[in-house]
C-alpha cells in the first residue's frame, strides 16, 4: 500500500478545512449548546457547504455528485469532524444513503430519486433500520422469526401498506427521502423476511415522534419515524422481496469506514486543543508540557491517533482494492477507532484540568461526540462476535 494523495484529494481536504475553520467552528458551540434538539439543526451551514459540493461529495459522478472514493472521504472527514463531528456526520450521511440508493436501486428509481437530492441543497436522506425493539437484532443478526425489526410492509394491490416505527434515525427529523428496511414475511426470520423500500417523507401516513435529545453530536439530526398506513407504491421496493439482508451485506464496507473517520476527526481536534493548551497553560512555573504527565498523555494520544489513522486508510484502500474483501478489518478497526476516540476525548479533558469540564472550554463536548460513536453502526459488541465469528 502507497499512499500518495493527487492534487484533486490535497484540493478537497483544504476546502473542507478551510469551509469548518472560518464557517463551522465559530458558530458549532452555539449550536450545540441550544436546548431545543430542534433548533441544533445548522441550515445556514448545510447550504453553504452544499453549495461547496460537500453534501454531495460521495454521489456517484454520474448522478451529478463528486464520486469520491472512500480514501477521499476519508481525509475530507477527518478534516470536518475534528470541527464539528455533528456537521461533518450531516454531510457523510448523505454520501453513504445516496451511494446506496445509486448502487441498489434499479435505473427508474434512480433517475426519480437522485437528481432532486442533487439539485436542492436543503434535501438530505435518512436510512431507516432501528426499532425500539430491534437494535443489535438488526445487526448480527438473531434469524428467527420472533426478532428482528417489526415495522411491517403489507401487499395492497400495487403497492405496501406500511406501519410501525424506528427509533434513532440519523437525519430523520428532516430528510426528504427515506430508506427503509420493513418486514414483507413474519414467517422467517429477516435475512428472508425483510425489505427495503424508497419512502418519501411527504407521504401521507409518515411523521416523526420524539426528536431525540443526545448528549453529544448535537448538531447531527436523530429522531423517531411512524409509519400509520403508510401506502407506497410497489416500484418502490428495492430489488425484491426479502433482500434488504443482502443488499446491506453489499454496501455495508463504506459505513463503518466513514463512522472510524469520524472518531479519527474527532480525537484530533481533541489532541490539537489539549497539544495548544498545554504549550501555553503554565504552573510550577513551566508550560504544563514540560511536566512529565502531561508530556505522556499527549504522546499516547498522538500514538493513538497515528495507529487510527493508518486503520483507516488502510480500510479505504482495502475496500477497492481486495476481491473479495475482509470485512474483519473494517469491523475491528470501527471498534479500535471509537474507543480510541474516547480514550483520546477523555485525556484532553484531563489536561484541561477543571476548564475540561466546562462548557465554555473545547474539551468537554469533543468527549461527548465521542461517547455517541460507540452506538453507532453496529455496537462494539456486536462487532466483534461478528469478527469472532469470521476468526
Amino acid at each position: 500500500m502507497e499512499f500518495t494523495f493527487t492534487d484533486e484529494q490535497r484540493a478537497l481536504q483544504g476546502l473542507a478545512r478551510d469551509f469548518f475553520e472560518s464557517e463551522v467552528r465559530p458558530v458549532a458551540a452555539e449550536y450545540d449548546q441550544r436546548e431545543d434538539p430542534r433548533d441544533c439543526v445548522p441550515w445556514e451551514l448545510i447550504e453553504k457547504g452544499s453549495r461547496l459540493g460537500l453534501r454531495t461529495l460521495g454521489t456517484p459522478e454520474e448522478w451529478g455528485g463528486g464520486g469520491a472514493d472512500l480514501l477521499t472521504q476519508a481525509l475530507v472527514i477527518e478534516e470536518m469532524a475534528r470541527v464539528d463531528i455533528g456537521v461533518s456526520k450531516t454531510f457523510s450521511h448523505n454520501w453513504k444513503v445516496s451511494s446506496r440508493i445509486a448502487a441498489l436501486c434499479n435505473e427508474e428509481q434512480k433517475k426519480r430519486f437522485l437528481p432532486p437530492f442533487v439539485e436542492d441543497h436543503r434535501y438530505l436522506l435518512s436510512n431507516a433500520v432501528t426499532e425500539p425493539d430491534a437494535g443489535s437484532d438488526s445487526h448480527l443478526p438473531y434469524d428467527v422469526p420472533e426478532a428482528g425489526p417489526r415495522c411491517f410492509a403489507e401487499r395492497n394491490g400495487k403497492g405496501f401498506v406500511i406501519n410501525g416505527m424506528k427509533t434513532f434515525i440519523a437525519l430523520a427529523g428532516v430528510s426528504r427521502l427515506c430508506v427503509l428496511w420493513a418486514r414483507t414475511d413474519r414467517s422467517v426470520g429477516i435475512t428472508k423476511g425483510l425489505s427495503t423500500f424508497i419512502v418519501p417523507r411527504d407521504t401521507p401516513g409518515v411523521s416523526n415522534g420524539r426528536i431525540h435529545d443526545k448528549m453529544g453530536m448535537r448538531l447531527y439530526n436523530n429522531a423517531e419515524l411512524i409509519f400509520e398506513n403508510a401506502l407506497v407504491p410497489g416500484e418502490n421496493l428495492v430489488g425484491g422481496l426479502g433482500q434488504a439482508m443482502q443488499q446491506r451485506a453489499a454496501v455495508a464496507k463504506g459505513g463503518n469506514i466513514e463512522l472510524m473517520s469520524h472518531a479519527l476527526g474527532c480525537a484530533r481536534g481533541a489532541y490539537e486543543h489539549a497539544l495548544e493548551h498545554a504549550r501555553n497553560r503554565v504552573q510550577g512555573l513551566k508550560p504544563i508540557i514540560e511536566h512529565q504527565a502531561i508530556a505522556m498523555k499527549l504522546a499516547e494520544m498522538a500514538m493513538e491517533i497515528e495507529v487510527a489513522r493508518s486503520m483507516v486508510w488502510r480500510c479505504a484502500w482495502s475496500s477497492g482494492n481486495l476481491i473479495p474483501p475482509d470485512n474483519r478489518i473494517t469491523m475491528f478497526s470501527k471498534v479500535f477507532c471509537t474507543e480510541m476516540a474516547l480514550r483520546v476525548t477523555r485525556k484532553a479533558v484531563e489536561i484541561f484540568g477543571g476548564m475540561g469540564i466546562m462548557k465554555e472550554g473545547p474539551a468537554e463536548k469533543y468527549l461527548r461526540d465521542a461517547a455517541v460513536l460507540l452506538h453507532m453502526d453496529g455496537t462494539n459488541q456486536i462487532n466483534l462476535i461478528k469478527v469472532a465469528k469470521r476468526l
